[in-house]
């Protein structure tokens, strides 16, 4: 079971690739960071029970620290590549940054 986002646009093909080789394991694995962890994350068949009982707005990484001792954590390869972009002002000072399909064909 996965849970990923769509905001993560500099997120790398190879990363993506080296985290779901070790999701496959079916453990509970996340991207991370400098120690700081991110998604997308991955849990086990017996987490969905403790998914499941979420309430509101509260997020699977609840139920991921509860399991801190359990987790394979997958290091991306830049601080670029866990970036959340949710508005164009998100991608100042990111070198690189595409703010429209014609500017990423030079990338």
């Amino acid at each position: 079971l996965i849970f990923s986002v769509s905001d993560q646009p500099f997120l790398q093909t190879d990363t993506l690739i080296r985290f779901l080789h070790t999701a496959k394991a079916g453990s509970y694995t996340c991207l991370s960071f400098r120690g700081q962890i991110y998604n997308p994350v991955s849990f086990p068949p017996e987490a969905v029970p403790e998914l499941l009982a979420l309430g509101g707005d509260q997020g699977g990484k609840k139920v991921l620290r509860m399991h801190l001792d359990e987790v394979t954590e997958t290091e991306a390869g830049s601080e670029k590549e866990i970036k959340d972009v949710d508005v164009i002002k998100d991608l100042d000072g990111l070198n690189g940054a595409c703010y429209n399909m014609n500017d990423c064909s030079a990338m």
